[in-house]
């Protein structure tokens, strides 16, 4: 999977890159994720991305012309599918999610600031998409939240596929069962002693438990 992210802040993704499985999901090429400062793409001396909306209100608005130019810049001509993190946006699940990691290549715009040019929706056949119902101060949490929900999906990413295969939402909004290491007993708190029986078959009907969940 190709990731193109267009955003304001290129120097946030340092950390996230280099950190963990993404950084191993990076060095062993399962993953690109190529970053374009939406600035480079700006028409003026000055940089400028954004400006006053029309018909007032508090803020600046991003402008459609250097977006437009970014994904222009990226796409040469192909199609690729395209998503600008919005909160009135398509809410982001693990059913879509999976839909997701199947792309090749997918280009995340991260808005700044109080919003976006709505015409960069109709002219860049953008899909909007939230990862909840909250306001965040820009697109680039939920570009990071978008990698990491969609990359762990890929084959390789993860070392063993059963921690995908049984995890929380991994089939019918399923809950992962609590979990529980040593020692067997913590400050009078005890492990369920079905999990220490040794008898496999009580303790994946525990699991399956939705009581626990």
């Amino acid at each position: 999977m190709i990731y193109h992210i267009i955003t304001i802040f290129p120097d946030i993704y340092h950390s996230f890159l280099n950190s963990s499985l993404i950084k191993r999901a990076v060095d062993s090429d399962r993953i690109s994720v190529r970053i374009y400062n939406l600035r480079d793409f700006a028409k003026d001396s000055r940089k400028t991305i954004d400006a006053p909306p029309y018909g007032g209100g508090a803020g600046m608005v991003l402008m459609a012309e250097p977006i437009c130019l970014a994904i222009n810049s990226i796409k040469k001509g192909k199609d690729v599918p395209t998503i600008i993190f919005s909160p009135k946006g398509k809410l982001l699940d693990q059913k879509s999610v999976r839909e997701y990691s199947a792309l090749s290549e997918v280009v995340l715009i991260c808005p700044r600031y109080e919003g976006f040019d709505e015409r960069i929706i109709t002219l860049t056949k953008a899909t909007e998409l939230s990862i909840g119902n909250y306001i965040l101060m820009g697109g680039d949490t939920p570009a990071m939240v978008f990698i990491e929900t969609t990359s762990r999906l890929i084959p390789g990413v993860v070392g063993k596929e059963e921690s995908i295969k049984n995890e929380s939402f991994s089939e019918d909004d399923y809950l992962e069962h609590p979990q529980f290491t040593r020692p067997q007993i913590f400050q009078g708190q005890k492990v369920p002693l079905v999990l220490v029986s040794g008898n496999h078959g009580e303790i994946e009907k525990w699991k399956r438990d939705p009581h626990h969940n």
